[in-house]
């Protein structure tokens, strides 16, 4: 308030001196002075106030947002907020409470950034200092005496190119309680109930893109299969690689726990879909320092009605190490996206998303639930927009293959009862690959987000289906296939893994598959089963029979086309023996 009568003072002595002299042109208006902030920024004449402030205790980051409830870096991800975040330099050192900084002169490892809309407005480090005309960091450190906390004042102030003023102002506290730990302290251990034991085996993997940490008390247990097969006890954890080094609640967040105990047959399996139920409290993390191969797991389980379980354990890592990916979340659940697929019609692009591990589109339906849009071709700039805002043309879907749920948003809906927002851009040079980030929450409240960079396939692509027939397991090559159509209206097939067998006899001499079905059976464009032609049709192999039986207990489907000795054949037990064959075939007439 000093500065304030200051000026208020200089202002009316500047006043009287006016009236004292003869003036025929009124006095220019005085400039205002700057608003005073408090938890607050300025950028370019508009004021924004902060509303949360904390610092990110594993990076050092301090972080100023505009948005109420804010107290983590990762809720700021995929977000369009606006927030100020400051690293301070590698050198900052101060032997009092008060550390300044000019901007002429930035530190190395220094980095402030101001984001809005979530777009990056200004970065500002030793190699973009150019930038800033003038100006100075402050921070303040508020320390009482025996109090459990710090408060540090940090207030900022510079001109930009382009005489663009931005400045702030805002506290940050700091809690300094000595908090016990949240895991265990000592390496290569398990807490249970505050009992500790050794780990014996500490085995780290990559698991279909997931870091696969998997501890035992077993010494020299060898990589999860030799566990598993061992029978040993252990406990597991996997996550994505975009999960590393930070702490993950099993409750809330997309991270995956197995656990066996041999000695009482205890499985146990906590999911994102399942399993949340048995614990209280649970919270992991991994820890990995690029470039190495060590790999750091640490747990704190605290089941309901049991156990509070803890592991602290150091692994390296065998085989190549899992990179991040494109992902799909589904309600809190993250998982990789395994399969893509694009369709182009009539000036629109149709996508498809699965986490599922599927080899082409025609599979879709047996995903646990894909993720769809469809935009105007010309819409595939890479440009957000927000769908409760737009004039383009957008329909988005999500398929529950599990509960036949579909909840879906388009622009046709009037109201629209939905939000998000959708940035999704083709390649030129690739029509194939695609770039989509992408969140909606739908009216029923199912919650999707996209963040994909890829190729997809084409909706049309199925790939060749191998010649060959699968029985109690075990997939042998089909090499030669006959059709004997004399017996008059029930004809046989015969199937063998041997090649050059052109006679009936040389197929019963090698044991072949054996399988009868009425003419009407054939060329029918669709699968028939034994329950159509239940007195008629029947496999034979291996000394069994399956044939249809009044219970239901044995099922079985023939999909057969004939054309010349062009043969197009797919049969099936649904179990113990299934089959595929299109090429030539010997025809006995």
């Amino acid at each position: 308030m000093k500065n304030l009568k200051v000026f208020a003072v200089a202002a009316m002595m500047l006043a009287a001196l006016v009236s004292c002299k003869k003036n025929d042109s009124p006095a220019e208006p005085e400039p205002k002075p700057p608003v005073e902030l408090d938890n607050a920024i300025e950028y370019n004449g508009t004021v924004t106030e902060i509303k949360s402030r904390f610092v990110d205790m594993e990076t050092g980051v301090i972080y100023l947002v505009s948005r109420e409830g804010v107290t983590s870096a990762g809720q700021l991800d995929g977000v369009n907020d606006e927030y100020v975040s400051i690293l301070p330099g590698d050198d900052v050192e101060s032997d009092t409470n008060v550390y300044e900084m000019d901007f002429a002169a930035v530190p190395a490892g220094f980095e402030m950034r101001y984001v809005k809309d979530g777009e990056t407005v200004l970065d500002i480090s030793e190699t973009s200092s150019d930038i800033v005309s003038e100006g100075s960091l402050t921070v303040t450190m508020i320390v009482e005496e025996g109090a459990e906390t710090v408060t540090g004042i940090i207030e900022f102030s510079m001109t930009l190119s382009g005489d663009v003023e931005f400045r702030g102002n805002a506290s940050v506290v700091l809690d300094m309680s000595d908090e016990p730990s949240l895991y265990p302290e000592n390496d290569m251990t398990f807490v249970v109930d505050g009992e500790e034991s050794a780990v014996g085996t500490a085995a780290v993997e990559d698991f279909e893109g997931y870091v696969m940490f998997t501890v035992t008390p077993e010494p020299d247990a060898g990589l999860f299969n030799d566990i598993y097969d061992g029978g040993y006890d252990y406990i597991q954890l996997l996550i994505l690689p975009e999960f590393l080094n930070q702490d993950m609640d099993v409750l809330t967040e997309s991270a995956v726990i197995y656990g066996y105990r041999g000695s009482d047959q205890t499985e146990l399996s906590i999911t994102p879909g399942s399993g949340r139920e048995l614990l209280d409290s649970g919270y992991v993390r991994i820890d990995h320092e690029d470039g190495t191969e060590e790999y750091v797991l640490y747990m704190s389980l605290n089941f309901t009605g049991g156990p509070s379980v803890g592991v602290n354990a150091t692994g390296m890592m065998t085989g190549d190490t899992p990179q991040e990916g494109s992902t799909i979340t589904v309600n809190g659940d993250t998982q990789p996206v395994r399969a893509s697929f694009y369709l182009d019609m009539d000036g629109f692009v149709y996508l498809y998303f699965t986490s599922a591990d599927i080899e082409y589109f025609g599979e879709i339906e047996d995903a646990v639930g894909y993720f769809g849009l469809v935009l105007s071709e010309d819409d595939l700039t890479g440009n957000e927009f927000d769908i409760t805002a737009t004039d383009k043309y957008f329909y988005l879907f999500y398929m529950d293959n599990m509960t036949g749920e579909m909840p879906a948003a388009t622009s046709d809906d009037d109201p629209l009862e939905a939000s998000g927002t959708v940035s999704v851009e083709r390649s030129a040079s690739d029509p194939e690959q695609f770039v989509a980030r992408i969140t909606v929450a739908f009216g029923d409240g199912t919650e999707v987000s996209l963040d994909f960079d890829g190729a997809c396939l084409s909706v049309d692509y199925v790939p060749e289906e191998p010649n060959e027939f699968t029985y109690m397991g075990v997939t042998e090559s089909i090499q030669s296939v006959l059709v004997d159509k004399s017996g008059g209206a029930l004809w046989e097939i015969w199937v063998s893994a041997a090649p050059g067998l052109d006679t009936v006899a040389d197929f019963e001499d090698d044991g072949a598959i054996h399988i009868t079905a009425p003419e009407e059976a054939f060329n029918c464009g669709a699968g028939v089963g034994f329950s159509t032609f239940k007195d008629t049709m029947k496999f034979e192999y291996d000394g069994r029979t399956w044939q249809y039986q009044e219970d239901g207990s044995v099922m079985g489907t023939l999909e057969v086309s004939l054309e010349g000795d062009q043969i197009t054949l797919d049969f099936t037990t649904y179990g113990d023996l299934s089959g595929h064959f299109a090429g030539t075939a010997t025809v006995v007439e």
